[in-house]
C-alpha cells in the first residue's frame, strides 16, 4: 500500500535514519526528500521536517491547512516539488481549478 494516509513520516524514521547515516560513510552527504502532505495532513510535513529532517518535501499541498507551517517553510526555504495531475487523480482537489498553486 502506498497511501500516505496511514503512514505517517514518523514510521519511516529508522529507514531515513539508517540511509542518511550509511550514505555519510559511503558518498558524502545525502540529501533528505520525504513525501509528506498530499492524502495525509499538514502534521505529517512537519514530522518529516523535524523527525525525518527533510530538505525539500514532495507534493506538500496540505501546508496551506497550517499557517504556521507556511511561515517554516517560507523562512527555511525548504520547497514543495507539486505534482497536481497526481492530486487531481488521488482525489486531494476535485478539479484543477480547486488546486491551491
Amino acid at each position: 500500500d502506498s497511501s500516505e494516509k496511514k503512514h505517517p513520516p514518523r514510521d519511516f524514521h529508522g529507514l531515513f535514519w539508517m540511509i542518511s547515516h550509511a550514505s555519510e560513510a559511503v558518498v558524502g552527504d545525502i540529501h533528505i526528500v520525504a513525501h509528506a502532505g498530499e492524502e495525509g495532513p499538514a502534521r505529517y510535513i512537519t514530522e518529516a521536517l523535524n523527525i525525518l529532517h527533510a530538505e525539500r518535501i514532495d507534493h506538500g499541498v496540505r501546508c496551506a491547512d497550517d499557517k504556521k507551517l507556511v511561515q517554516r517553510l517560507r523562512d527555511e526555504r525548504i520547497p514543495l516539488t507539486v505534482c497536481p495531475l497526481s492530486n487531481i487523480r488521488l482525489k486531494v482537489f476535485a478539479h484543477m481549478k480547486d488546486h491551491n498553486l
